[in-house]
């Protein structure tokens, strides 16, 4: 690991460094955001920081696994332009019905 080769380089540029947003990323963050915590969450969090480091990729395998569960991690909100809060609906059928759902579906649905 980089980090522990060169103990200038900041967890920060280590993040920033790195060309993809991978299962290695998601363990790292998680885990490292446990030391984030106030004292009195550290208590209880830092007990099972294996658990959360290990379970922190779930979601990733879930969209990799299931059909149709990749576009429901991230949303490309460019192609609605700056009026995105405007223009798309609240409701999932109203905007199924204005923009139709393939279209929905190929620049992402989620959060």
């Amino acid at each position: 690991m980089i980090f522990l080769l060169n103990p200038h380089i900041s967890f920060i540029s280590l993040i920033l460094s790195l060309h993809f947003w991978g299962f290695f990323a998601h363990q790292l963050i998680n885990r490292v955001a446990v030391f984030s915590l106030p004292p009195e969450l550290i208590t209880f969090y830092k007990p099972h920081i294996q658990f959360i480091t290990e379970k922190a990729v779930n979601p990733d395998r879930r969209r990799y696994a299931v059909a149709g569960e990749a576009e429901k991690h991230y949303i490309d909100l460019d192609v609605y332009a700056d009026s995105a809060l405007q223009v798309l609906p609240v409701f999932w059928f109203d905007a199924v019905e204005k923009f139709g759902e393939d279209s929905l579906r190929a620049h992402g649905i989620g959060p």
